[in-house]
């Protein structure tokens, strides 16, 4: 959701503007954690402020997140996501095996990118049954921005596509 995944189209291209700085930060090891512990709340607050709707976004949900990063693992675990990006990115990219789970691709109408890139990138890479759905009113916190919008984009996509049998080889 709202996401490029490492690897697939666009990655490269999304990567490359500077306003996705944190990224690379992210992926230094160490640095992040040495600047951001006991200042968890403003880092956070950074991209928050960015949102389409940034009221959505409470101070209780703030406090939370903020709460559940606030040791030293749980922030250090968080950088390790980014860390762990360059090996996603050689791991995805080799993928060519066709991939028949249902997929639903969810971005919120004002996030950023044309989602018809992040189709290609998807299909691409064998996913032969994908959905995408944009949230009208939401940017990168759909969850948060409309959350009734998204959680029926979801129902409907469970509903279409929710009993497939599971299909294995060997």
């Amino acid at each position: 959701m709202n996401t490029v995944i490492p690897g697939l189209a666009p990655w490269n291209a999304v990567l490359a503007p500077p306003y996705l700085w944190h990224f690379a930060f992210n992926a230094i090891p160490d640095l992040p954690e040495r600047l951001i512990t006991g200042n968890i709340a403003p880092y956070f607050d950074y991209f928050y402020d960015y949102a389409q709707r940034p009221e959505a976004i409470t101070l209780e949900m703030r406090s939370e997140y903020v709460r559940s990063y606030a040791t030293e693992s749980a922030l250090h675990q968080g950088f390790e996501l980014y860390r762990a990006f360059r090996q996603d990115a050689l791991d995805n990219a080799g993928w060519n095996a066709p991939v028949m789970t249902p997929v639903v691709y969810v971005r919120g109408a004002f996030e950023g990118g044309d989602m018809s890139d992040y189709k290609a990138g998807l299909t691409g890479s064998a996913v032969e049954l994908l959905t995408c759905t944009t949230i009208d009113g939401a940017g990168h916190y759909p969850l948060h921005e409309v959350p009734e919008v998204l959680w029926e984009a979801i129902a409907t996509f469970i509903k279409h596509n929710g009993a497939r049998p599971l299909v294995t080889t060997t």
